[in-house]
């Protein structure tokens, strides 16, 4: 790919562009009528759960058909697998909240909003980051085909996630703080942390790169939307969340769909070692923010660290690797360029079913391990980037 000239790099990312577009809108012609059910039932699910003033954290079964019919007694998922009953929905309450709307609309209207404002986010976020970074706007364009053609962006249009909207937050917040607005760069990027967790890692690292007055909005903006999620939900679904729900997330350190680095040493050796390696790869990265200062290289090194030590690391969240992907280019010369497309295969491009579900089934495991992790060890190379002279 590398090789390719610029307008045969646009054709080809724009061909997958298409493809995935197609996929997703046949695929949720089928879901969105619910003969089929993705991870999309559990915001609709919750949302109603919510607007009829119900315990959103009431265990459901994860898989199956969707009964939205307005005259049942509770809106629930059937036919769980057994060893899938009493999961939580494990979406932290601000992201509850945000999937409030979904509540008055119908499943199938809810399901064409998420997808096609998700599509739309991600073209228009990563326009934004490609403007802000590159000149040529043939270079523009082939970001934004490169993002909607994606497999993390595919993954996302079939599951039908909000985390768009967090990951548009979290670019937007950095690119403001890019142009000296850490008040505004600092709110964006605490309310992302709010709402999926794993982002409020920025706040040490705002504070350790010298950006203290982000820091104080970072950290006011995710306490207050904390504050107004409890308000609506109630203390009593806080504490479900903060007790039973977020333990939950040990029962996927070994998924083969979860390819954290934390889920990695919890495999290979225990959940105990991953957490104590995680910890020390996280305080490592916020003491890097402070030696080099800079907007871009912290933000690559929160991203690729969150995504690494956080317990769940699925396709999706890979979404919000792609500005990262951007600004490797910028800062990758000579030799190094040849990192280019081993990041675009590994981060942007990698099929993660051929590991963690066509491989279970025709592979020995080691093969299937490796399959699967290549991913993770695409974090580990975009981690080490921003540390180049």
């Amino acid at each position: 790919m590398s090789t390719s000239t610029p307008r045969i790099r646009f054709v080809q990312a724009t061909l997958l562009a298409i493809f995935n577009v197609i996929v997703i809108v046949f695929f949720g012609l089928h879901a969105s009528d619910r003969a089929g059910v993705t991870d999309f039932a559990q915001y609709h699910v919750v949302a109603k759960r919510l607007r009829a003033g119900e315990s959103i954290y009431e265990p459901f079964k994860s898989e199956g058909a969707v009964s939205l019919d307005p005259d049942a007694r509770r809106t629930e998922l059937d036919r769980g697998g057994e060893a899938l009953n009493n999961i939580r929905t494990a979406n932290p309450p601000p992201l509850v909240v945000l999937s409030w709307p979904l509540a008055f609309l119908s499943y199938s209207v809810a399901w064409w909003c998420v997808c096609i404002s998700s599509l739309l986010i991600i073209a228009g976020f990563s326009y934004r980051v490609a403007r802000e970074l590159f000149d040529s706007p043939l270079e523009r364009a082939t970001w934004v085909t490169v993002s909607l053609g994606s497999f993390p962006t595919l993954t996302n249009g079939l599951l039908n996630h909000l985390e768009p909207f967090v990951w548009a937050m979290l670019a937007w917040g950095w690119l403001r703080l890019r142009r000296g607005d850490e008040k505004l760069a600092g709110a964006l990027l605490g309310l992302a942390g709010c709402l999926k967790l794993f982002p409020l890692v920025f706040i040490p690292m705002l504070l350790s790169a010298g950006y203290r007055r982000a820091s104080v909005f970072a950290a006011a903006s995710a306490a207050t939307g904390i504050a107004v999620s409890a308000a609506i939900i109630g203390m009593d679904s806080m504490l479900i969340f903060v007790r039973e729900v977020l333990p939950q997330a040990s029962r996927y350190y070994f998924s083969l769909g979860n390819v954290s680095g934390l889920s990695v040493v919890a495999r290979l050796i225990s959940p105990e070692v991953a957490m104590f390696i995680c910890a020390a790869f996280l305080l490592w990265s916020i003491y890097l923010c402070r030696r080099y200062r800079s907007p871009d290289k912290m933000f690559v090194l929160g991203v690729s660290a969150s995504l690494l030590c956080s317990p769940l690391s699925w396709t999706y969240y890979f979404i919000a690797v792609l500005p990262c992907v951007m600004v490797a280019t910028m800062w990758l010369r000579g030799s190094g360029r040849a990192l280019i497309p081993f990041l675009l295969v590994t981060l942007v491009y990698w099929p993660w079913m051929l590991g963690g579900f066509i491989g279970e089934q025709w592979m020995p495991l080691p093969l299937v391990l490796v399959l699967n992790y290549v991913p993770t060890l695409g974090l580990i190379v975009l981690w080490m980037i921003p540390q180049r002279d």
